[in-house]
């Protein structure tokens, strides 16, 4: 077990990753390729064996399979140091987009539990897209799994204006929530 220690008062604790951020998609501009033409590819989601997305993830990004991994920053205290870590927002599961072939090569990875086709193509690509603006806006991230129904809401000025999402109150207070209905988990 680790000793978890606040650091003194004088001493601020300093931060050090653990690894860096891994590419968490591939191709870099996987979103901006495929706004207006999508190629004639079909998103699918990837159900992985437990713990094995980043694996996954390293093996597709070698390989020059395009998938999507959101991934959020996570902040700890050990021993006086303060550890980043770069976990899966949604933990199970990531993204691939491909043809039939890229999708038999995915399913036959070690990591693959199953895949998990998407019925309606457009709201699934805009939910990631969504999703990968709130991860790349700097503002604190936090998962949220099986997400009941709603206020809908607009964000209307700020860095992140224009995303839409749904407005839940819990015992912290509001939160602003955008879902990925497919799996049925979402980010606030």
């Amino acid at each position: 077990a680790l000793a978890v220690t606040v650091a003194a008062p004088n001493r601020p604790p300093r931060s050090m990753p653990i690894l860096e951020k891994e590419p968490s998609c591939a191709p870099d501009d996987l979103f901006e390729r495929l706004q207006g033409d999508p190629g004639g590819g079909q998103w699918f989601v990837i159900r992985t064996r437990p713990r094995m997305e980043k694996a996954l993830a390293r093996e597709l990004y070698a390989a020059g399979s395009p998938f999507y991994l959101p991934l959020y920053e996570d902040r700890k205290v050990y021993q006086r140091r303060v550890v980043v870590v770069f976990l899966p927002l949604f933990s199970g599961y990531m993204f691939g987009y491909g043809d039939d072939q890229t999708r038999d090569r995915v399913v036959r990875r070690r990591e693959v539990a199953s895949l998990l086709p998407v019925d309606d193509q457009e709201r699934l690509r805009s939910e990631l897209c969504a999703l990968d603006r709130l991860l790349n806006s700097g503002e604190p991230v936090t998962a949220e799994e099986r997400l009941e129904a709603g206020m809908p809401a607009l964000i209307t000025q700020g860095p992140l204006a224009g995303l839409s999402g749904q407005v839940i109150e819990n015992r912290g207070g509001m939160k602003f929530v955008l879902q990925v209905q497919f799996i049925q988990q979402g980010a606030s």
